[in-house]
């Protein structure tokens, strides 16, 4: 499947993938580098488990409470 860019740099996920996952507007994307990869995921709020803080970054560090909760076994 291929897309073109606009303008803007934007481009158009296609139905039978938002479908597929569930995406809807306004759902927040998190979209990050991997040398010549661009990987877009749907972003989820990630919560410590320990303090139970909403943590923003998706890094599995509280930055609340200081848990690393990345290695959590």
């Amino acid at each position: 499947m291929n897309r073109k860019l606009d303008p803007l740099g934007r481009i158009v996920i296609p139905i039978e993938i938002r479908k597929e996952l569930n995406l809807k507007t306004d759902d927040k994307m998190e979209i990050v580098q991997d040398g010549e990869k661009i990987i877009i995921t749907k972003y989820k709020d990630t919560y410590c488990p320990d303090c139970l803080t909403r943590c923003e970054h998706t890094d599995n560090f509280c930055r609340n409470c200081g848990l690393n909760f990345g290695k959590l076994v």
